[in-house]
C-alpha cells in the first residue's frame, strides 16, 4: 500500500473519530474503549492540523466523560461559544447525571452546574424541573430533608402552573418531596405525595418501583406490618431484576419475622443473599472496600447458623434469632446502598431522627469478665495438680 500524506492521514483520523462517536450515539453504546479511540483520533487529527468544529469538541467532551475525565469534559463545555449554549447545557446535564451515579458526587461542581442550568434564560420548564430534581437528590444524599422540603414547596407551584410541564417530571418531584417528608418522619404527608406521584406515573417504571418500596417502608415504620408485607410482595413480583428487588426482599423478610412467620423470613433472607451474590461482580471497587468487614460468605455462614439454631430451638426463640440475622444483613445492605458525602465535598448532616430503612443496632462494648476469670482459675488448679 502506498504511503498516506499528512492531509490524508488527518482526514482519516478525523473521519474515524466522528464515525465512532456518531455510531455509539446512534446505537446507544457506551464503551470505554470506543471513547478512548475517539479522544486519541481527535488528538492525532489536531496534531496534523485539523480544524475542529464545535460538534467535534462536544464529541470529545462526551468521550472524556465516558472515560472518567469529568474536569476536562466540564472545561471543554465552558469553552464553547455563547452560540452553543444549548450544547453546553446538555453537556452539563450529562456531567451532573454522571456525578450523581458515581461514588464521587463532586458536590461543589454539581451544585454550580445545576445553578447555571437553573439560571439559564433559555431553559425550558422541563429542564428547570430536571435541575430541581437533581438539586433535591443532592440535598437528600446529605440528609438535608427540611431544606429539600422548603425548596420543593416553594418551587412546585410555579412549575405546576405551566401547562408544558411533563407528567413524569412532576411525578419525580412529588416522589422526592415524599421521600423528604419520610426522612423527617412526617409519614401522612409523605404518603399523600407518593400517592399523587404514582397517579402520574405511566405503567411499571423504575421510579414507580422506588415509590412503592418507600410506601412499604413507611407502612412498616408505622407498625402496619400486614399492609407492609403485601406492598413488599407487590414490589418483589412486579420489579424483578431491578434495583429495588433486593431491598424489597429484605423488607419482606423483616415483616415476616415481625409477624412471627419464621419460614417466610428465612426464605426471603436466603433470596437476599442470592441477589447479593449476583451483584458482586458489578460492584464498584470503592463499595467492595467499604463493606469488606461483612462479606457475602459471612452472611451465608450467619444464615446457616440461624437455620441450625432454628432446628434446635423452639419457635419462640427462633424469631429472636431471625431478628439477629436481620440486623447483621441490614448492616451489609446499609454499606451497599447509602451514599457517603465525605468524598463529595458536601457535608453529611448528623440526624437525630431514626431512618425508615435499615438500621444497625449498637453492640454493647462491655463484656463480662466472669468466663475468663473462671478459665484462669481452672488453669491454675490444673497446673497445681500436675
Amino acid at each position: 500500500a502506498g504511503m498516506l500524506g499528512e492531509q490524508q492521514l488527518m482526514e482519516f483520523h478525523l473521519l474515524r473519530a466522528r464515525s465512532i462517536a456518531q455510531g455509539q450515539q446512534r446505537l446507544g453504546i457506551n464503551r470505554e474503549e470506543n471513547h478512548r479511540a475517539v479522544v486519541a483520533d481527535y488528538a492525532r487529527a489536531e496534531e496534523l492540523g485539523a480544524k475542529l468544529t464545535n460538534a467535534d469538541r462536544v464529541a470529545i467532551a462526551e468521550s472524556k466523560l465516558g472515560i472518567g475525565n469529568v474536569d476536562e469534559a466540564v472545561s471543554i463545555a465552558k469553552s464553547l461559544p455563547e452560540t452553543e449554549r444549548d450544547r453546553r447545557m446538555r453537556l452539563y446535564m450529562r456531567v451532573v447525571e454522571t456525578n450523581l451515579k458515581s461514588g464521587d458526587l463532586r458536590g461543589d461542581m454539581t451544585l454550580n452546574l445545576l445553578n447555571e442550568l437553573m439560571d439559564n434564560p433559555g431553559a425550558s420548564v422541563d429542564d428547570r424541573a430536571w435541575a430541581l430534581a437533581r438539586q433535591t437528590e443532592l440535598r437528600l444524599s446529605g440528609d438535608f430533608y427540611d431544606e429539600a422540603i422548603a425548596v420543593l414547596l416553594r418551587s412546585l407551584p410555579r412549575l405546576d402552573a405551566s401547562a408544558s410541564l411533563r407528567d413524569d417530571r412532576k411525578a419525580e418531584l412529588q416522589f422526592l418531596l415524599g421521600k423528604a417528608y419520610a426522612g423527617v418522619q412526617q409519614y401522612p404527608q409523605a404518603q399523600r405525595q407518593l400517592d399523587s406521584a404514582l397517579r402520574l406515573m405511566q405503567g411499571v417504571s423504575p421510579m414507580a418501583g422506588e415509590t412503592r418500596l418507600l410506601q412499604a417502608q413507611i407502612l412498616r415504620a408505622t407498625g402496619q406490618l400486614e399492609e407492609a408485607r403485601e406492598k413488599y410482595a407487590q414490589v418483589r413480583d412486579e420489579y424483578q431484576g431491578t434495583l429495588v428487588l433486593m431491598p424489597a426482599l429484605f423488607g419482606l423478610a423483616q415483616a415476616n419475622a415481625a409477624l412471627g412467620d419464621d419460614d417466610g423470613a428465612l426464605e426471603n433472607f436466603q433470596k437476599v443473599l442470592d441477589e447479593m451474590s449476583k451483584e458482586a461482580g458489578a460492584t464498584r471497587a470503592s463499595e467492595r472496600d467499604a463493606r469488606r468487614d461483612l462479606t457475602p460468605e459471612m452472611v451465608r455462614a450467619e444464615l446457616m447458623g440461624r437455620r441450625a439454631s432454628r432446628r434446635r430451638s423452639s419457635s419462640g426463640t427462633c424469631s429472636t434469632r431471625v431478628r439477629t440475622f436481620a440486623s447483621t444483613l441490614a448492616r451489609w445492605l446499609s454499606m451497599t446502598t447509602r451514599r457517603t458525602c465525605s468524598r463529595s465535598g458536601m457535608p453529611r448532616r448528623r440526624s437525630t431522627r431514626p431512618e425508615i430503612g435499615l438500621r444497625r443496632k449498637r453492640r454493647s462494648s462491655r463484656t463480662s469478665t466472669a468466663p475468663r476469670m473462671m478459665m484462669r482459675a481452672r488453669a491454675r488448679r490444673g497446673s497445681v495438680l500436675r
